[in-house]
Protein backbone atom coordinates (compact mmCIF):
# COMPACT_ATOMS: atom_id res chain seq x y z
CA UNK A 1 0.00 0.00 0.00
CA UNK A 2 2.69 2.32 0.64
CA UNK A 3 4.74 1.56 -2.47
CA UNK A 4 1.04 1.99 -4.51
CA UNK A 5 -0.25 5.31 -2.72
CA UNK A 6 3.07 7.16 -1.37
CA UNK A 7 4.77 6.66 -4.93
CA UNK A 8 1.72 7.21 -6.88
CA UNK A 9 1.25 10.36 -5.05
CA UNK A 10 4.76 11.69 -5.36
CA UNK A 11 4.91 11.30 -8.83
CA UNK A 12 1.28 13.24 -9.78
CA UNK A 13 2.84 16.01 -7.73
CA UNK A 14 6.05 15.94 -9.65
CA UNK A 15 4.48 16.09 -12.69
CA UNK A 16 2.04 18.60 -12.70
CA UNK A 17 4.82 21.11 -11.53
CA UNK A 18 6.86 20.34 -14.67
CA UNK A 19 3.59 21.19 -16.40
CA UNK A 20 2.99 24.79 -17.51
CA UNK A 21 -0.92 24.08 -16.94
CA UNK A 22 0.64 21.93 -13.25
CA UNK A 23 -0.72 25.91 -11.26
CA UNK A 24 -4.03 25.04 -12.68
CA UNK A 25 -3.72 20.99 -12.11
CA UNK A 26 -2.80 21.13 -8.38
CA UNK A 27 -5.26 24.21 -7.98
CA UNK A 28 -8.24 22.36 -9.18
CA UNK A 29 -7.05 18.93 -7.36
CA UNK A 30 -6.48 20.61 -4.04
CA UNK A 31 -10.24 22.26 -4.58
CA UNK A 32 -11.72 18.87 -5.05
CA UNK A 33 -9.55 17.12 -2.31
CA UNK A 34 -10.76 19.67 0.36
CA UNK A 35 -14.41 19.56 -0.75
CA UNK A 36 -14.34 16.18 -0.31
CA UNK A 37 -12.52 15.88 2.55
CA UNK A 38 -15.43 17.84 4.62
CA UNK A 39 -17.81 15.62 2.77
CA UNK A 40 -16.55 12.45 4.46
CA UNK A 41 -15.17 13.56 7.55
CA UNK A 42 -18.30 16.03 8.29
CA UNK A 43 -18.93 13.82 11.35
CA UNK A 44 -15.57 14.51 12.94
CA UNK A 45 -15.74 18.18 12.00
CA UNK A 46 -18.81 18.58 14.14
CA UNK A 47 -17.70 16.39 16.86
CA UNK A 48 -14.56 18.50 16.86
CA UNK A 49 -16.97 21.87 17.16
CA UNK A 50 -18.78 20.18 19.82
CA UNK A 51 -15.87 19.47 22.26
CA UNK A 52 -14.75 23.15 21.51
CA UNK A 53 -17.67 25.00 22.29
CA UNK A 54 -18.72 22.17 25.13
CA UNK A 55 -15.09 23.24 26.64
CA UNK A 56 -15.83 26.85 26.06
CA UNK A 57 -19.10 26.43 27.95
CA UNK A 58 -17.45 24.70 30.86
CA UNK A 59 -14.97 27.54 31.85
CA UNK A 60 -17.25 30.23 31.51
CA UNK A 61 -19.08 28.20 34.32
CA UNK A 62 -16.36 27.51 36.48
CA UNK A 63 -15.56 24.04 35.85
CA UNK A 64 -12.16 23.79 35.15
CA UNK A 65 -12.01 19.71 35.46
CA UNK A 66 -14.51 18.86 32.49
CA UNK A 67 -13.03 22.23 30.32
CA UNK A 68 -9.56 20.43 30.81
CA UNK A 69 -10.95 17.17 29.64
CA UNK A 70 -13.06 18.63 26.85
CA UNK A 71 -9.80 20.22 25.51
CA UNK A 72 -8.23 16.81 25.93
CA UNK A 73 -11.14 15.43 23.36
CA UNK A 74 -10.82 18.55 21.02
CA UNK A 75 -7.29 17.80 20.42
CA UNK A 76 -7.22 14.32 19.78
CA UNK A 77 -10.45 14.70 17.50
CA UNK A 78 -8.74 17.64 15.57
CA UNK A 79 -5.26 15.71 15.82
CA UNK A 80 -7.30 13.22 13.36
CA UNK A 81 -9.03 15.34 11.58
CA UNK A 82 -5.98 17.26 10.57
CA UNK A 83 -3.81 13.82 9.77
CA UNK A 84 -6.95 12.80 7.59
CA UNK A 85 -7.08 16.14 5.70
CA UNK A 86 -3.44 16.21 5.20
CA UNK A 87 -3.62 12.89 3.89
CA UNK A 88 -6.63 13.60 1.41
CA UNK A 89 -4.69 16.45 0.19
CA UNK A 90 -1.61 15.08 -0.85
CA UNK A 91 -3.69 12.53 -2.58
CA UNK A 92 -3.05 9.21 0.23
CA UNK A 93 -6.59 8.74 0.73
CA UNK A 94 -7.97 6.19 3.42
CA UNK A 95 -4.95 5.79 5.59
CA UNK A 96 -6.90 5.16 8.58
CA UNK A 97 -8.25 1.69 6.72
CA UNK A 98 -4.94 0.41 5.27
CA UNK A 99 -3.71 0.68 8.87
CA UNK A 100 -6.60 -1.50 10.65
CA UNK A 101 -6.44 -3.60 7.61
CA UNK A 102 -2.47 -4.43 8.10
CA UNK A 103 -2.93 -4.67 11.74
CA UNK A 104 -5.92 -7.21 11.20
CA UNK A 105 -4.01 -9.29 8.56
CA UNK A 106 -0.72 -9.45 11.42
CA UNK A 107 -3.54 -10.59 14.03
CA UNK A 108 -4.79 -13.03 12.03
CA UNK A 109 -1.29 -14.64 11.48
CA UNK A 110 -0.32 -14.46 15.11
CA UNK A 111 -4.00 -16.30 16.09
CA UNK A 112 -3.57 -18.72 13.98
CA UNK A 113 0.28 -19.62 15.45
CA UNK A 114 -1.08 -19.45 19.09
CA UNK A 115 -3.83 -22.07 18.02
CA UNK A 116 -1.37 -24.42 16.98
CA UNK A 117 0.69 -23.88 20.15
CA UNK A 118 -2.88 -24.19 22.16
CA UNK A 119 -3.50 -27.88 19.83
CA UNK A 120 0.30 -29.52 20.36
CA UNK A 121 -0.37 -28.17 24.13
CA UNK A 122 -3.68 -30.03 24.49
CA UNK A 123 -2.27 -33.36 22.39
CA UNK A 124 0.93 -33.20 24.56
CA UNK A 125 -0.64 -33.00 27.49
CA UNK A 126 -3.55 -35.67 26.46
CA UNK A 127 -0.51 -38.11 25.73
CA UNK A 128 1.02 -37.60 29.16
CA UNK A 129 -1.98 -37.84 30.77
CA UNK A 130 -2.62 -41.61 29.29
CA UNK A 131 0.55 -42.69 30.24
CA UNK A 132 -0.38 -42.19 33.94
CA UNK A 133 -3.29 -44.41 33.51
CA UNK A 134 -5.57 -41.06 33.10
CA UNK A 135 -7.63 -39.90 30.11
CA UNK A 136 -7.82 -36.48 28.58
CA UNK A 137 -10.85 -34.38 29.35
CA UNK A 138 -12.96 -34.82 26.97
CA UNK A 139 -12.77 -31.80 25.18
CA UNK A 140 -9.11 -31.91 25.48
CA UNK A 141 -9.36 -35.50 23.88
CA UNK A 142 -11.92 -34.62 20.99
CA UNK A 143 -9.88 -31.47 20.18
CA UNK A 144 -6.59 -33.57 19.96
CA UNK A 145 -8.70 -36.42 17.85
CA UNK A 146 -9.75 -33.54 15.34
CA UNK A 147 -6.43 -32.58 14.75
CA UNK A 148 -5.33 -36.26 13.72
CA UNK A 149 -3.17 -36.92 10.77
CA UNK A 150 -5.16 -39.01 8.40
CA UNK A 151 -2.41 -41.74 8.83
CA UNK A 152 -4.59 -42.01 12.18
CA UNK A 153 -8.11 -42.30 11.04
CA UNK A 154 -9.80 -45.59 10.64
CA UNK A 155 -12.94 -44.22 8.94
CA UNK A 156 -14.94 -40.77 8.42
CA UNK A 157 -18.79 -40.52 7.44
CA UNK A 158 -21.07 -37.85 7.69
CA UNK A 159 -24.00 -37.41 9.77
CA UNK A 160 -26.77 -34.99 10.09
CA UNK A 161 -24.17 -32.02 8.60
CA UNK A 162 -21.13 -32.96 11.01
CA UNK A 163 -18.31 -35.48 9.98
CA UNK A 164 -17.92 -38.53 12.88
CA UNK A 165 -14.41 -39.90 12.83
CA UNK A 166 -13.12 -43.10 14.09
CA UNK A 167 -9.50 -43.01 15.22
CA UNK A 168 -7.22 -46.23 14.91
CA UNK A 169 -7.52 -45.84 18.84
CA UNK A 170 -11.12 -46.35 18.54
CA UNK A 171 -12.15 -43.15 20.17
CA UNK A 172 -15.05 -41.39 18.07
CA UNK A 173 -15.16 -37.59 17.41
CA UNK A 174 -17.67 -35.12 15.86
CA UNK A 175 -14.89 -32.94 14.09
CA UNK A 176 -17.45 -29.82 13.65
CA UNK A 177 -17.57 -28.43 17.15
CA UNK A 178 -14.92 -31.05 18.92
CA UNK A 179 -16.98 -33.68 20.62
CA UNK A 180 -15.92 -36.91 21.89
CA UNK A 181 -18.92 -39.47 20.75
CA UNK A 182 -19.41 -42.45 23.47
CA UNK A 183 -22.65 -45.05 23.91
CA UNK A 184 -25.15 -46.18 20.98
CA UNK A 185 -23.65 -43.50 18.38
CA UNK A 186 -20.17 -44.63 18.87
CA UNK A 187 -20.97 -48.05 18.74
CA UNK A 188 -22.96 -47.08 15.30
CA UNK A 189 -19.85 -45.14 13.74
CA UNK A 190 -17.37 -47.97 14.92
CA UNK A 191 -19.66 -50.87 12.98
CA UNK A 192 -20.04 -48.24 9.81
CA UNK A 193 -15.80 -48.56 10.09
CA UNK A 194 -15.69 -52.31 10.75
CA UNK A 195 -18.41 -52.67 7.26
CA UNK A 196 -16.64 -50.17 4.94
CA UNK A 197 -13.36 -52.85 6.03
CA UNK A 198 -15.67 -56.06 5.80
CA UNK A 199 -18.40 -55.60 3.96
CA UNK A 200 -21.02 -56.91 4.67
CA UNK A 201 -22.45 -59.83 2.75
CA UNK A 202 -26.46 -60.83 3.65
CA UNK A 203 -27.08 -64.13 4.00
CA UNK A 204 -28.15 -65.75 0.70
CA UNK A 205 -30.44 -69.16 0.50
CA UNK A 206 -29.82 -70.98 -2.66
CA UNK A 207 -31.57 -74.17 -3.88
CA UNK A 208 -30.25 -77.07 -5.15
CA UNK A 209 -33.73 -77.76 -7.22
CA UNK A 210 -35.98 -78.46 -5.01
CA UNK A 211 -33.54 -78.71 -1.82
CA UNK A 212 -31.71 -76.48 0.69
CA UNK A 213 -27.72 -76.00 -1.15
CA UNK A 214 -26.94 -74.14 1.86
CA UNK A 215 -27.12 -70.40 3.20
CA UNK A 216 -24.04 -68.51 3.45
CA UNK A 217 -23.35 -64.86 4.54
CA UNK A 218 -23.30 -62.31 7.21
CA UNK A 219 -26.34 -62.67 9.13
CA UNK A 220 -28.35 -59.32 9.83
CA UNK A 221 -28.23 -60.01 13.85
CA UNK A 222 -28.52 -62.22 16.67
CA UNK A 223 -31.80 -62.71 18.80
CA UNK A 224 -31.50 -61.75 22.70
CA UNK A 225 -35.35 -63.34 24.19
CA UNK A 226 -37.07 -62.59 21.44
CA UNK A 227 -39.65 -64.84 20.52
CA UNK A 228 -39.12 -67.73 17.81
CA UNK A 229 -40.73 -67.70 14.51
CA UNK A 230 -44.05 -69.45 13.73
CA UNK A 231 -42.93 -72.47 11.76
CA UNK A 232 -45.36 -74.94 9.31
CA UNK A 233 -43.15 -75.62 6.15
CA UNK A 234 -42.52 -79.49 6.71
CA UNK A 235 -40.81 -80.99 3.36
CA UNK A 236 -40.33 -84.30 2.23
CA UNK A 237 -37.68 -86.92 3.10
CA UNK A 238 -38.44 -86.82 7.36
CA UNK A 239 -38.46 -89.55 9.23
CA UNK A 240 -39.94 -90.33 12.80
CA UNK A 241 -38.44 -87.82 15.29
CA UNK A 242 -36.71 -85.62 12.89
CA UNK A 243 -36.73 -82.41 13.75
CA UNK A 244 -37.33 -79.36 11.13
CA UNK A 245 -34.03 -78.47 11.50
CA UNK A 246 -32.82 -74.81 10.59
CA UNK A 247 -29.42 -74.59 9.08
CA UNK A 248 -29.27 -70.84 9.86
CA UNK A 249 -31.21 -70.41 13.29
CA UNK A 250 -34.37 -68.77 14.35
CA UNK A 251 -31.84 -67.01 16.93
CA UNK A 252 -29.88 -65.38 14.01
CA UNK A 253 -33.20 -64.62 12.46
CA UNK A 254 -33.21 -67.84 9.54
CA UNK A 255 -36.42 -67.61 7.66
CA UNK A 256 -38.75 -70.83 9.01
CA UNK A 257 -38.84 -71.99 5.44
CA UNK A 258 -37.36 -74.71 2.95
CA UNK A 259 -34.46 -73.34 1.67
CA UNK A 260 -33.95 -73.06 4.75
CA UNK A 261 -34.90 -75.90 6.44
CA UNK A 262 -33.38 -79.86 6.35
CA UNK A 263 -34.47 -83.06 8.31
CA UNK A 264 -32.46 -83.35 11.25
CA UNK A 265 -32.36 -86.02 13.58
CA UNK A 266 -32.60 -84.32 17.06
CA UNK A 267 -28.95 -84.94 18.48
CA UNK A 268 -27.79 -83.18 15.61
CA UNK A 269 -30.42 -80.07 16.12
CA UNK A 270 -30.46 -80.04 19.66
CA UNK A 271 -26.81 -81.35 20.86
CA UNK A 272 -23.52 -80.82 18.00
CA UNK A 273 -25.12 -78.60 15.66
CA UNK A 274 -26.59 -76.43 18.97
CA UNK A 275 -23.48 -76.01 20.47
CA UNK A 276 -21.90 -74.75 17.24
CA UNK A 277 -24.80 -71.75 17.64
CA UNK A 278 -24.03 -71.28 20.81
CA UNK A 279 -20.80 -70.64 20.63
CA UNK A 280 -21.20 -68.02 17.94
CA UNK A 281 -24.23 -66.24 19.38
CA UNK A 282 -22.28 -65.86 22.81
CA UNK A 283 -19.07 -64.52 21.41
CA UNK A 284 -21.38 -62.09 18.85
CA UNK A 285 -23.59 -60.54 21.80
CA UNK A 286 -20.39 -60.50 24.17
CA UNK A 287 -18.85 -57.95 21.57
CA UNK A 288 -21.70 -56.12 21.17
CA UNK A 289 -22.82 -55.54 24.75
CA UNK A 290 -19.51 -54.63 25.14
CA UNK A 291 -20.75 -51.57 22.85
CA UNK A 292 -17.92 -52.85 20.55
CA UNK A 293 -18.24 -53.49 16.29
CA UNK A 294 -18.71 -57.01 15.43
CA UNK A 295 -20.15 -58.86 12.05
CA UNK A 296 -20.82 -62.80 12.16
CA UNK A 297 -20.65 -64.81 8.84
CA UNK A 298 -21.92 -68.30 8.77
CA UNK A 299 -22.22 -70.84 6.35
CA UNK A 300 -24.01 -74.33 6.23
CA UNK A 301 -23.74 -76.35 3.65
CA UNK A 302 -26.12 -79.60 4.08
CA UNK A 303 -24.23 -82.79 2.58
CA UNK A 304 -27.01 -85.02 0.81
CA UNK A 305 -26.19 -89.24 0.42
CA UNK A 306 -26.75 -90.36 -3.46
CA UNK A 307 -30.12 -91.39 -4.27
CA UNK A 308 -32.48 -91.26 -7.07
CA UNK A 309 -34.82 -88.49 -7.65
CA UNK A 310 -37.65 -90.23 -6.65
CA UNK A 311 -36.20 -91.40 -3.39
CA UNK A 312 -37.69 -89.37 -0.38
CA UNK A 313 -33.43 -90.08 1.21
CA UNK A 314 -32.38 -87.81 -1.13
CA UNK A 315 -34.06 -84.64 0.94
CA UNK A 316 -32.12 -85.50 4.26
CA UNK A 317 -28.29 -84.62 4.97
CA UNK A 318 -26.02 -87.34 6.29
CA UNK A 319 -23.91 -84.28 7.63
CA UNK A 320 -24.17 -80.44 8.03
CA UNK A 321 -20.66 -78.59 7.10
CA UNK A 322 -20.87 -75.62 9.79
CA UNK A 323 -18.60 -72.54 9.99
CA UNK A 324 -18.82 -69.60 11.17
CA UNK A 325 -16.18 -66.37 11.32
CA UNK A 326 -16.41 -63.55 13.81
CA UNK A 327 -14.99 -60.29 12.79
CA UNK A 328 -14.32 -57.45 15.35
CA UNK A 329 -11.88 -54.25 15.14
CA UNK A 330 -9.06 -53.72 17.68
CA UNK A 331 -6.70 -50.84 17.93
CA UNK A 332 -3.68 -50.31 16.05
CA UNK A 333 -2.48 -50.50 12.62
CA UNK A 334 -4.03 -53.49 11.65
CA UNK A 335 -7.59 -53.20 12.97
CA UNK A 336 -9.64 -55.78 11.79
CA UNK A 337 -9.50 -59.34 14.06
CA UNK A 338 -11.58 -62.24 13.10
CA UNK A 339 -11.88 -65.38 14.70
CA UNK A 340 -13.27 -68.73 13.36
CA UNK A 341 -15.39 -71.39 14.66
CA UNK A 342 -15.12 -74.50 12.37
CA UNK A 343 -16.16 -77.89 14.31
CA UNK A 344 -16.13 -79.85 11.07
CA UNK A 345 -19.01 -82.08 9.74
CA UNK A 346 -21.78 -83.10 11.94
CA UNK A 347 -23.22 -85.97 11.78
CA UNK A 348 -26.91 -86.34 11.19
CA UNK A 349 -27.14 -89.92 12.33
CA UNK A 350 -30.08 -92.03 11.26
CA UNK A 351 -33.30 -92.97 12.81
Amino acid sequence: WVARSVIVAAVTKLATMFNPAGAVIQAVIATYNTVMFFIERAKQIAALLEAVVDSISNIAQGAIGAAVAFVEQAMVRGLTVAIGFLARLIGLGDVAGHVRRIIGRIQAVVDRALDRVIGFIVERGGALLRGKGQQAPPAAAAAGAADAPAADTLHERKEGGHTIRVRRDLSVVQLSTPTSVSGDRAQQARQKALEALVPRKPVRYPMDGDRAAGPIGHVEDVKSGEARAPMSFRGPGYQPGDHRGHLVGDRFWGPPEGRNLVPMHRELNLSTFKRFENEAAKKFLALKRAGQAVLLWMRAIPNYPAAKADDPARYRPTSVSASARISGLKAGSSPVEEETIDPGPLQNPPP
